[in-house]
Order: C-alpha cells, then structure tokens, then sequence
C-alpha cells in the first residue's frame, strides 16, 4: 500500500528542500554584517563592467572548484562568469555546454573591499552579489546574497540594500 501525504505537506517539503539548495553554500551562509553593511554603503568604490578589474585574490575564489577540491590534473582555472552582454546559459534547459550560467552585472572596488554583482541561470534565475573582504594576496567572503529589482549600477544596488530589498546566502 502506497501511503499518500496531504498536498499542504508534500509542498512544506518541497519548499524547505528547495529553500535548502538555493542558500547552501560552499563555505557556508554568509550574513551582512551592520559593519559590512557599512563598508557596502559608504566605502569609495570604483565601478567596472568587466572581470578585469577584479582583484586575483577574488577572481581565484570563483575560478575554484567547488568546497575547496584541489582542481583535475592539468585543469586550467577559468573564470566561470560570462561578460556582460555575452551569451550564457540562462535557463536550466542547456544548449551550450561551454557557456557559464553566470553573467556578470558589474564590479565594485574599494581599498579593500570588492563588490560582484552577477546573474545566475539555471532552474531559477536570480540577480545576486557577493561582497569580499580582500588584502594582497588573500580575499574572504564577507556576505553573499540575492537582490531584489533589477539593478544595474552601485547606487542601484545601495539603494536596495537600504530598504532591505535582498535575502542573505546566495550561491557563488
């Protein structure tokens, strides 16, 4: 005999499965922080709209694998976010296997901060941003995050962090 749950559980369960793939992260949720939160809103930032401008330290975190596994052998370490105006994947259906599922939205640069604001495809498409803490040669994931809105620029994406228009743990 099959046992059947109420549709009310079956979709709680869903939800929750479903709310625990999209916050996990490989070193894990990152909250912003009321001192990161002012770094983000205040710091002096130079902006880029494109992956050139972003410090190595940070560029490498992206470009490893995931849940620091050391790469395959002879892997060459790519950055795995497409340009702005460039194609990538959008969705979850796939029809270039070359192509990232993340595009990058623009690069903020402060003295020690670094701000990415990307979007990310697959089964739900999000806008999201990724806020490190970086010095030399060492770069540390302060916040990672989804916001809400369609964002384009530093001010956009202050703006929306003023009025709480962003949920904390975002996928890198």
């Amino acid at each position: 005999m099959i046992r059947q749950f109420p549709k009310a559980f079956t979709t709680a369960l869903c939800l929750i499965a479903a709310g625990v793939t999209l916050h996990a992260s490989p070193t894990g949720e990152k909250t912003l922080t009321p001192a990161d939160r002012k770094h983000l809103l205040n710091d002096k930032f130079q902006t880029s709209y494109t992956s050139h401008a972003l410090p190595a330290s940070v560029k490498a975190l992206y470009a490893a694998p995931p849940l620091n596994e050391p790469p395959p052998s002879g892997a060459k370490m790519t950055f795995p976010m497409a340009e702005p105006g460039k194609p990538w994947n959008v969705g979850d259906a796939v029809q270039d296997t070359s192509l990232p599922f993340r595009r990058l939205i623009f690069v903020a640069v402060s003295k020690d901060y670094c701000l990415v604001t990307y979007e990310r495809g697959g089964i739900a498409y999000s806008r999201c941003a990724s806020l490190f803490h970086y010095t030399g040669k060492k770069a540390d994931l302060r916040w990672s995050g989804n916001i809400y809105g369609d964002f384009k620029t530093l001010h956009d994406v202050r703006v929306a962090i003023k009025a709480h228009k962003y949920r904390d743990g975002g996928l890198l």
